[in-house]
């Protein structure tokens, strides 16, 4: 059911994406028409009288063509037949009326309308593979294969029984057949290779690769299966190396002989110009393999040492310097070029020694061994060259090689991160103090104070006895006189304050660098150290000594860029400011605030780190008991204090990264 579903569905979406590319042909083909009729081409408004009985559509283009003076191009276009009459029909909708009918494409070149079939491509429906029944019962195969594909039996058949099966080259259309019953792994497969004209063979335990039979046979034969200008040739060069190593007068000398070919391998040269070949070894000698290579390629050569081991693996596309490479390093061995000649041999026997010095461009040689893993800086020296901003690498060829290719790799553009940080910290508040406040002094109080902007006025006894007698005289009250050391307070003040403090820090650092910004303030207070001395007459001692305070911004950042210009901020900021001291000649008081945060922002992009928002209300009354509590008079009897503060912290942060 499931697959019904699945299959009307995808037929549903081919047919919608097919009606909606036919509405966008034809709308397209309308509007150029249009655009043409107005301008360049006024035959296409012409009506057009055709009475049709069999005509081919490519007469009847040209019929058009010819009766309104159009420029038309016939491509290829199916043959077949139109039968219509047409009276009175204007030319560009006849030519829209048979791009729709017969599916035509039309290109338009300026005034030239060349015709042409839609061509329709066709509908791929991905199907399933072939499920093939594979059974395994105590370690016995039972299959059974009719036109199976080789890869899809492979893959089943590893995900079946844990056995791995490889397919080798050259078999991607091959088709196998057979049926085998209740036999161990290694004989069921046996047996499909060989009614395949297959051969199976075991890589190690576990795994088996079929490959063609042709492969399994040796093509490269040993020296004296050679060709006779390949032999003169390798003669040639022994004799020489005789010659080299006996002296002039040595009649006999060491001859450097060409390895046999042990094993199978089948080597096909693929572009002898760049030196590129296709190999299929299996337990090949190592020198073989270099001797067979090196002479198709036409290498000049001499091998000093013949390298020890075998061969067994298959290089599908390998240059002539690569295959060296890989070779020579599983025999612990390798080669030197000198004068165009490659050395082969052992690393004792062949000076493989070769210096090479890399530029940096993007980046400098500082914590550069730090980098640098130890197994490829164990195989060469490094020197650094700070005056060419490089490294010397001194070593074997295929160990400086892999040791340049891996700076060439790290020499990256570092990008530098300019981080903006803007600190907002606005403060506000006010007091207000009213009322009436009275006492006696030791001494008499002189009349003073302020009236005005704030009415805070200290009354002395002479001028409170000089309002009361006012007030005796009018015939109001008597409330008889105040002593001399009488004095009275008057207090009708508000305090507003705003402070709106704005720090915009700003940054910069290699990505991955941690960059530190410190701002502050320091203060200097008196402490003062008493000390007595016990006795009869006790001695004082006191010592004044100055201590510091300090009050700092710092940020401590530390920016990561990712692949997409990401920004990961690793932040912790701590904003400090003094406050008023709590003891007169007292240190002063610090306030602190501190953001520690994670945070991944995009690049030029600003947010907001953290904040905080603060308010403080406070109201303070004092008076006589009672009276400070009746309306009206509680003004005479009582003075009140009323306090509000806010303050706001807000950070903002904003990196921008520049290359």
């Amino acid at each position: 059911m499931i697959k019904r579903i699945s299959i009307i569905l995808l037929f549903n979406l081919c047919f919608t994406a097919a009606v909606f590319g036919q509405l966008d042909r034809l709308s397209q083909i309308r509007s150029q028409l249009d655009t043409l009729s107005k301008n360049e081409l006024k035959g296409l408004n012409d009506k057009v009288n055709f009475d049709l009985a069999g005509a081919s559509l490519q007469e009847v283009l040209r019929s058009l063509a010819k009766s309104h003076q159009l420029n038309i191009n016939i491509g290829n276009i199916s043959n077949v037949t139109v039968s219509n009459s047409f009276n009175g029909v204007v030319a560009k909708d006849l030519i829209y009326f048979l791009c729709d009918e017969y599916e035509l494409e039309v290109k338009f070149v300026n005034t030239i309308m060349s015709f042409s079939q839609v061509i329709k491509e066709p509908v791929k429906v991905v199907r399933k593979p072939k499920i093939i029944e594979i059974r395994q019962n105590n370690n016995l195969i039972t299959t059974s294969l009719q036109n199976d594909s080789i890869y899809s039996f492979a893959k089943q058949f590893t995900q079946s029984t844990n056995t791995n099966l490889l397919v080798g080259p050259g078999l991607e259309d091959q088709l196998i057949n057979g049926y085998v019953q209740n036999l161990p792994i290694d004989q069921a497969l046996e047996q499909i290779a060989f009614v395949n004209n297959l051969k199976l063979k075991k890589e190690s335990e576990g795994i088996f690769r079929l490959i063609k039979k042709e492969e399994s046979l040796p093509v490269v034969a040993n020296n004296n299966q050679q060709p006779a200008r390949n032999r003169q040739s390798q003669n040639n060069r022994n004799t020489r190396n005789t010659n080299q190593r006996g002296g002039a007068n040595s009649s006999i000398g060491n001859t450097i002989r060409r390895p046999n070919a042990t094993g199978n391998f089948k080597l096909d040269i693929i572009d002898v110009a760049q030196k590129t070949f296709r190999l299929d070894a299996d337990g090949a000698d190592v020198s073989a393999l270099v001797v067979a290579v090196s002479d198709k390629l036409g290498v000049d050569y001499v091998m000093v040492t013949p390298p020890a081991g075998y061969f067994d693996g298959f290089l599908g596309n390998i240059d002539y310097d690569s295959f060296l490479e890989l070779i020579l390093s599983t025999a612990n061995s390798g080669f030197a070029i000198k004068k165009g000649v490659i050395m082969i041999g052992a690393k004792d026997d062949v000076n493989t020694t070769v210096f090479d010095i890399y530029k940096f461009e993007n980046r400098s040689i500082d914590s550069l061994s730090v980098l640098i893993p130890e197994t490829l800086s164990s195989q060469v020296t490094l020197q650094p060259y700070n005056g060419l901003n490089g490294v010397i690498v001194s070593g074997d060829e295929i160990a400086v090689k892999r040791t340049v290719e891996f700076f060439e790799m790290i020499d990256q553009p570092i990008p530098n991160i300019l981080i903006e940080v803007i600190v907002a910290d606005i403060r506000k508040g006010y007091t207000i103090s009213t009322g009436i406040s009275a006492g006696l002094s030791d001494s008499t109080v002189r009349t003073q104070g302020t009236v005005f902007p704030g009415l805070d006025l200290t009354l002395s006894s002479n001028s409170v006895n000089q309002f009361l007698g006012n007030l005796d005289r009018k015939g109001v009250i008597n409330l008889g006189r105040v002593t001399p050391q009488f004095f009275a307070t008057i207090q009708a003040l508000e305090d507003n304050n705003v402070l709106n403090t704005r720090s915009t820090p700003q940054l910069s650092t290699l990505n991955g660098q941690k960059a530190t910004l410190t701002i502050g303030e320091r203060v200097y207070f008196l402490l003062e150290t008493q000390n007595v001395t016990p006795g009869v007459n006790p001695i004082i001692t006191r010592t004044p000594q100055f201590e510091e305070a300090e009050a700092n911004l710092q940020i401590d950042l530390q920016p990561f860029v990712s692949g997409n210009e990401d920004i990961t901020l690793e932040i912790n900021a701590e904003f400090s400011t003094f406050t008023d001291p709590l003891v007169t000649g007292g240190p002063p008081g610090t306030t602190t605030r501190q953001f520690q945060s994670k945070i991944r922002v995009k690049n030029e992009e600003m947010i907001v780190l953290g904040g905080l928002e603060e308010t403080r209300k406070s109201e303070n009354a004092s008076g006589v008991p009672l009276l400070s509590r009746i309306p009206v008079l509680k003004w005479l009897f009582s003075a009140k204090t009323k306090n509000k503060s806010e303050s706001k912290l807000v950070v903002f942060i904003k990196p921008t990264v520049i290359y």
